[in-house]
């Protein structure tokens, strides 16, 4: 949940710069998903965050618990971290990182 509040946090920076106050919010979120050329990096500002409540509800709701329902959380925990080292900026990536100190070893506990 902490990468989804990390990621929200600068969406909230994004969407409300104090030097522009008049702005109007749905004509820059139609800009930046649909015109801008760097669209992409906004697009996967928010399936990252989707993604990590998604992780969130599934350990809450015991998936984790289970052996495969572990490794998989595991596996798509890695891959989205590892997506986010490589777009964008490291200390957002970090965030995404940090929960892998638990999931990896409770995969790992699982499946040994």
């Amino acid at each position: 949940m902490l990468p989804a509040i990390i990621i929200g946090v600068a969406w909230y920076m994004l969407l409300f710069p104090s030097h522009l106050p008049n702005t109007n919010h749905s004509e820059t979120l139609r800009a930046w998903f649909f015109e801008v050329p760097e669209r992409k990096y906004f697009w996967l500002m928010t399936f990252l965050p989707v993604c990590s409540l998604a992780m969130a509800a599934a350990y809450f709701c015991g998936l984790g618990r289970a052996k495969i329902g572990a490794a998989v959380l595991c596996a798509t925990g890695i891959l989205v971290s590892g997506a986010t080292w490589l777009l964008l900026d490291a200390t957002l990536a970090l965030f995404f990182t940090l929960p892998l100190l638990f999931t990896v070893p409770r995969a790992k506990w699982h499946l040994t």
